[in-house]
């Protein structure tokens, strides 16, 4: 199964701010969004403009190649008893 962009990046934000022990209130106050838009991030239901994003990984004290190290590798599942692997140009640096 392919997972969309915006799951797969609601998923890591929301793994980013769980290990950093923050509440969705107090992540969204600090990069100026609304909580309830963060929890649509997270949950994949709206795509992040670029300066959103932006806003979170300073709330982070994150760069954005951090915030996607280890998201370009994809693993798509075929029919049963297939795998297909599609890796996705690293970035460099």
């Amino acid at each position: 199964m392919v997972i969309s962009f915006p799951v797969r990046l609601g998923r890591r934000l929301s793994e980013i701010r769980e290990k950093r022990g923050l509440s969705q209130t107090q992540l969204a106050d600090m990069a100026g969004i609304g909580r309830a838009h963060l929890s649509q991030i997270e949950n994949g239901a709206v795509a992040t403009r670029v300066d959103t994003l932006y806003a979170l990984a300073q709330a982070f004290e994150l760069t954005l190649v951090e915030i996607f190290k280890g998201f370009w590798a994809v693993v798509d599942r075929g029919p049963v008893g297939t795998q297909n692997r599609r890796l996705a140009k690293q970035p460099r640096g």
